[in-house]
């Protein structure tokens, strides 16, 4: 299900105040629509870069 213009607007904003902490639970925990939404804010915000368990594939780390 793709997301309309104003839930992706929502969706960022929510996330840009979410804490480190919410932004570090695996990504199984979040709907497969917010994923990549997730995965941006964790660049923007440089979480990648200690993840505990790399696997390799940085599209879901």
């Amino acid at each position: 299900m793709a997301l309309s213009t104003t839930q992706r607007v929502h969706v960022r904003a929510v996330l840009a105040s979410a804490s480190d902490g919410y932004l570090r639970l695996p990504l199984w925990d979040f709907h497969p629509s917010y994923r990549p939404y997730i995965l941006s804010e964790r660049r923007r915000r440089n979480l990648l870069t200690n993840d505990p368990e790399p696997i390799g594939d940085h599209e879901y780390t």
